[in-house]
């Protein structure tokens, strides 16, 4: 878990003999991405979905979010 947060443990380089080593191992199908942030995200709705990111980064940079995509554009302070 430290390793996660930016912390180096004691061994760099260990042997995976388990088939989950750890709560950062888990099936990309179940979790299809985590996103890491230094801000707090919202949204008007309450609700955040990964398919808002691409339209939050659009915005950023002021560019329409195209008629096909899903998802809405994020509350970042």
């Amino acid at each position: 878990w430290d390793s996660v947060t930016g912390k180096v443990n004691s061994r760099v380089f260990e042997d995976n003999v388990m088939r989950w080593s750890g709560d950062h191992c888990i099936d990309p199908r179940s979790v299809p991405g985590v996103v890491f942030s230094n801000r707090k995200i919202g949204s008007s709705n309450g609700k955040r979905h990964i398919m808002d990111i691409a339209p939050t980064v659009l915005a950023a940079f002021r560019i329409d979010k195209p008629g096909y995509m899903d998802g809405a554009v994020l509350d970042v302070e």
